[in-house]
This record gives C-alpha cells, structure tokens and sequence, in this order.
C-alpha cells in the first residue's frame, strides 16, 4: 500500500442479493400498483370498444338514410324486422337483410366475417332466449332497431299501463313514411345496442324478473347500468340511459310522432 492512501472497504456483504424482507416490500408495492392500473386499463378499453360501436352506428344511421331516400321514404316493415334487417344471416338464418346493399354489401351474408359494421366490439350477449350467445352470432347482428320505424307492422301491447299508446301507435304506423314522422330526428331513437330494446320493453311481472336476473347482466355491453349506445334518426351517436317503458324522455324518444308525446308523458306519470 502507497503512503496517505486509505483503503477503502465494501459495505455490501458477500453476494449481494435481496433479503425477503425486501423482496416482499417490491412484491407489495408492484401489487398496489397493478391494483390502480388494470381497472384503469379496463375502462380505457371499454371506452375504445364503446368509441368503436358508436362509429358502427353512425354507418348504419347514414346506410337507414340511403335506404330510405331509394324506397321513397318507406320504412322496412315486417315481422321480426327489427333483428334481420342487416348483417350476416346469424344462427337463426334470418332474411333478406335489405340494408346490406347501402353499407356495401349483398343479400344475406354466409360469413360472419362479412359483416363487421353490424357488430359491436363488446357484445356480450343478452338475448332472452340464449342470454350468454353473442347478439351478433345469434342474430346476424348487434344492433336492433326502434319497432315503430322498423319492425312489425303493429307492436303488441304488453299491459295494460302502456296499452293505450301502442294502440295509438299502432294506428299511424302501418306502412309508414319519413314524411309522417312528426318527432325531431335529433330526438327519435333508430338503432341501438341489441339490449336497449329489452330494457325498455314493457313486460310482465315475470318476464322482467327473468329479464334482470338472466339477460340484463349480459347485454350491459358498455360497462354502465341500463346504458346503450343509440344512434339517431339525424345519424347522431350518444350513449344513453333507457328507462322500461318510457316512450319519452329528455334524451330520447321511441314514439315517432310528436302529438302522442302528451299521452306518453301521462302514461309515464303512473309508472313505477
């Protein structure tokens, strides 16, 4: 050793190394911090599945437009209208699927894979019949439409509650037009997620027990209770609360014409 020069020793102990002690602090704290980032990681992709559902939407908003401006404003009518309207022909092999041909595509799909704006990134089921199917694998697609635009000729009144605005409904829906629409489009519901039709449905007693204890927990695609995605008759996109057998409310309307909006407000006051 040189003259003035210290020699300096090592305080690690032989080895290096973690003691459990420490090992245990980094495992905790990598715990808390994967306890504050995976549901943050969660909603993030739930937003980005609801973002992407909203522009499938505004596609077939604008496709519903087409179809309407060709058919000389005539609404697409029929029995079970609502749910083959479009898309792939699902398990169920529903026809003819008359949108398909204004977003592009022809006749009833044999693939699936043909038919992706008709499918909701988050679809999680929620159909009465098979609760846990995808509506979209189910169906053919998705989305199901407002039945007093595109559905069944007349919609059957479940209840007594409701039962005199499906009746008036039903007398100015056959064979209706855009022109008889007295609603604002901005206002009027068109299509939505597969589960706004069932959580707005008047049903019986029994039917909405089976309703909230078998399907509803499936068909809640977006995270958020009793909200839906829901596209417009102006084509615009919002996610919205739906309310059973509200016909009309701040954030929407089911009933396209604006003169039984007072009988519906009335309707509504007796509702549970």
């Amino acid at each position: 050793m040189l003259p003035g020069r210290l020699k300096i020793r090592s305080r690690h102990k032989p080895g290096g190394g973690f003691t459990l002690i420490e090992l245990l602090v980094v495992i905790a704290i990598i715990a808390v911090l994967l306890a504050i980032l995976l549901p943050a990681l969660r909603l993030s992709r739930a937003a980005g599945k609801r973002v992407a559902c909203q522009g499938n939407l505004k596609q077939l908003a604008y496709a519903w437009g087409m179809y309407l401006d060709h058919y000389d404003g005539r609404f697409y009518q029929g029995v079970n209208a609502n749910f083959y309207y479009g898309g792939w022909k699902g398990l169920m092999d529903f026809s003819p699927r008359p949108l398909n041909r204004f977003t592009g595509l022809e006749g009833t799909l044999e693939d699936e894979k043909q038919a992706k704006v008709f499918c909701c990134p988050a679809d999680n089921g929620g159909f009465p019949d098979s609760p846990r199917e995808k509506a979209f694998t189910l169906l053919g697609t998705s989305y199901l439409t407002n039945v007093f635009l595109i559905g069944q000729n007349k919609f059957n009144p479940y209840n007594i509650q409701t039962g005199a605005i499906d009746s008036s409904i039903n007398k100015l829906i056959k064979n209706l037009r855009i022109s008889q629409v007295t609603a604002s489009p901005a206002h009027l519901l068109l299509l939505g997620d597969q589960g706004w039709y069932n959580q707005w449905a008047p049903m019986s007693p029994t039917e909405e027990a089976t309703w909230e204890q078998q399907c509803r927990p499936y068909a809640e695609w977006h995270v958020k209770p009793r909200c839906y995605n829901i596209a417009f008759m102006d084509g615009h996109t919002a996610f919205v609360k739906i309310r059973r057998s509200y016909y009309v409310t701040d954030d929407y309307a089911v009933v396209p014409f604006k003169e039984l909006f007072g009988l519906a407000y009335k309707m509504q006051s007796g509702l549970p």
